[in-house]
C-alpha cells in the first residue's frame, strides 16, 4: 500500500500489532474504518494522531449529505444549490413521483434520472433511467436528476476528484490539495445507451475493466486519469483559465464543510483525508456528486502512483507530527506499568496496554460506509489519555476541552501542493463556528463574494466551451491578472526548524 511505502521512504518505522511489544507507543495510526471512542481518547496530542473523525458521516452517506447540505440551502439561499435536485427514497418516493409527473406534463424534453444507494461506493447498483417505473432499488437511496450536458473532452465524460485535508473542525483547518484525478469514462458518452455504464459512470473500479482501457480514446490517451498538469493544459489550448474552476470548487468544498462543523467534537489527535467528487457543467459550474470517506490510494496506473504518492507525503509534512521527546516516552512507561498490574499487584503480561504503529490495511476503491457509533459524553472521562484503554474505562470524551488550549492552528503549515482554504480571510478567521447561526451566517457572506467573481469569470470562459466535445481552435489563454488570488492572505512559510516555536 502506497501509505505505508511512503512512510517507510521518510524513515518511519512500522510496527505491526501481531509481533510487537504491547507497550510500544505509535505516532499515527492509519486505517480505513472508524475508531472506538476509547481509541480516540487514548491517544496524546501532538505525539499521536488517528487519520478519522467521529461524527463525520454527515457528508459521506449521500443520504445525510443531501439533508445537510438541504438545511444550508434552506437557510442560506442558492449559494448552497450545487448539489443536483434530490430526494432520499423510499421516505419522499411520493415526492420524486410526484415531480416526475409534472416533468412530463410541462416539458417536450425527456428528463433523466440517477439512482445511487447512500452508502455504496464503486458504482454498485448505480443506474440511469427515464421512466418511474424503472426506478428499482432494495436498499436506501437517492435519486437525482441526472446532469444531462456535462462539460465533456474528446466526447467522453469525466469527474475530478478532490483531495481535502482537515486537520481541525474546532476550529475549522481545511487544506485543498492542488493535484487531483480526472477521471473518464472509457466509452464515449451517449445518451441513447443508459445501460452503458462505461459511458456514463466514471468509477474508475468499473473503467479499468474495459475493453478500451488501454487504447488511445481520442485525445485522452490510454487509461482513464489525467493529473493537474494534463488537464490545465487541455484547458489553456482552447484559452480557458483553470483559475476561477479552483475558485469555485473551494467554495463547494468551504460550504460543504461547514455544515457540520459545529457537530464534531473537538479532537486535536484527529485528521481527516477526504474524496470530494465533483462534475463539471458546460457552464463551468461545480456539482457535488459525493464526499468520500478513506478515498481511494490503490494505485492503477501510472497517474496514481505520482498524485498519490505526493499527496501522502504531503499530507505528512502538513500534520508535522512531532517524534517521542524522552519525558513523553518516560510517562508512557510508567502509565503502561500501572495498567497493566492485576488487583494481586502482579504484573498483566495478557491484558497490557496495546500501543502500536499502524498503517493502512490493503486500500479498497471507497469506503464510505463510516458509522462511527460516537457516544455524546454525559461528563468528562477520568482516564488518563496517551495510552490504550481497558475495556472497564469509560469510552466519553469531552465535546470541547474543559481548558484554554494556546491556539496556533491558524498558521497555514500547507506543505507541498496543499493549500490552506479555511479561514480564508481575517474576517473569517475572527468566527466561531460553534456559537451558531450567526457567525455562520457571517461567513456564507464572504464566501458569496467571493463567489460572484468567479461565478462571473466562469460564465464568461464557458463561452469559449460551446464546440461538441470540448474541441475546437486553440486560442491564447484568457487574462486572469484582474481575478483574486484562490487564497493568499493568510500563507505563511513554516520551515520545519519552526515547528517548535509555532506548537
Amino acid at each position: 500500500p502506497i501509505v505505508r511505502q511512503v512512510l517507510l521512504d521518510k524513515g518511519w518505522l512500522e510496527v505491526v500489532e501481531e509481533t510487537s511489544p504491547n507497550d510500544k507507543p505509535v505516532n499515527l495510526w492509519w486505517k480505513q474504518s472508524r475508531y472506538t471512542p476509547s481509541q480516540f481518547l487514548a491517544c496524546r496530542y501532538p505525539y499521536q494522531r488517528l487519520n478519522h473523525f467521529p461524527k463525520s458521516a454527515g457528508i459521506t452517506h449521500k443520504d445525510h449529505l443531501l439533508r445537510n447540505l438541504r438545511c444550508m440551502k434552506g437557510i442560506y439561499g442558492s449559494i448552497c444549490g450545487f448539489v443536483p435536485e434530490s430526494w432520499i427514497l423510499p421516505n419522499e418516493y411520493v415526492s420524486f413521483c410526484k415531480q416526475f409527473t409534472e416533468n412530463s406534463d410541462t416539458s417536450q424534453q425527456e428528463k433523466l434520472w440517477i439512482c445511487k444507494p447512500s452508502d455504496l461506493s464503486r458504482g454498485r447498483k448505480i443506474f440511469v433511467f427515464r421512466h418511474v417505473h424503472e426506478l428499482v432499488y432494495d436498499c436506501t437511496a437517492v435519486v437525482q436528476r441526472y446532469l444531462d450536458s456535462p462539460l465533456l473532452i474528446h466526447g467522453h465524460k469525466f469527474d475530478l476528484r478532490i483531495y481535502v485535508l482537515v486537520t481541525s473542525f474546532t476550529p475549522l483547518r481545511v487544506y485543498i490539495y492542488r493535484d487531483l484525478l480526472a477521471r473518464f469514462a472509457t466509452d464515449p458518452y451517449d445518451l441513447s445507451d443508459l445501460n452503458n455504464k462505461l459511458a456514463h459512470l466514471t468509477n474508475t473500479s468499473l473503467n479499468k475493466y474495459s475493453d478500451h482501457i488501454h487504447q488511445e480514446k481520442g485525445g485522452i490517451g490510454p487509461g482513464c486519469k489525467w493529473d493537474i498538469v494534463k488537464l490545465e493544459a487541455h484547458f489553456k489550448s482552447h484559452g480557458v483559465d483553470f483559475a476561477p474552476v479552483w475558485g469555485r470548487i473551494d467554495n463547494v468544498i468551504r460550504l460543504t464543510l461547514l455544515a457540520i462543523a459545529a457537530k464534531v467534537p473537538f479532537l486535536p489527535v484527529c485528521f481527516e483525508l477526504y474524496g470530494f467528487d465533483i462534475i463539471l457543467d458546460r457552464n463551468l459550474k461545480p456539482w457535488l456528486l459525493e464526499v468520500n470517506f478513506s478515498p481511494a490510494l490503490a494505485c492503477d496506473e501510472p497517474t496514481d502512483w505520482e498524485v498519490k504518492r505526493n499527496l501522502i507525503g504531503d499530507m505528512i509534512d502538513t500534520l508535522r507530527i512531532r517524534p517521542f521527546d524522552s519525558q513523553f516516552l518516560e510517562a508512557e512507561t510508567q502509565s503502561n506499568t500501572n495498567q497493566t498490574r492485576n488487583r494481586s499487584g502482579k504484573p498483566n503480561t495478557q491484558n497490557g496496554s496495546r500501543e502500536r504503529v499502524q498503517t493502512a490495511p490493503e486500500e479498497e476503491e471507497e469506503d464510505i460506509n463510516d458509522d462511527d457509533g460516537w457516544v455524546e459524553p454525559k461528563k468528562p472521562s477520568q482516564c488518563k489519555a496517551g495510552r490504550r484503554l481497558p475495556k472497564s474505562a469509560p469510552t466519553t470524551i469531552q465535546r470541547k476541552p474543559s481548558v484554554v488550549i494556546k491556539d496556533h492552528s491558524w498558521v497555514d503549515r500547507a506543505s507541498g501542493k496543499f493549500e490552506l482554504i479555511y479561514p480564508f480571510n481575517n474576517v473569517v478567521l475572527q468566527q466561531d463556528l460553534t456559537k451558531g447561526d450567526s457567525t455562520l451566517r457571517v461567513v456564507v457572506n464572504e464566501v458569496k463574494v467571493l463567489e460572484r467573481v468567479w461565478m462571473e469569470q466562469c460564465r464568461n470562459l464557458s463561452l469559449k466551451l460551446r464546440t461538441p466535445g470540448f474541441t475546437g481552435k486553440s486560442t491564447p489563454p484568457s487574462n486572469s491578472s484582474n481575478l483574486p488570488p484562490l487564497n493568499k492572505g493568510l500563507r505563511t512559510q513554516i520551515t520545519s526548524s519552526a515547528i517548535e516555536d509555532i506548537e
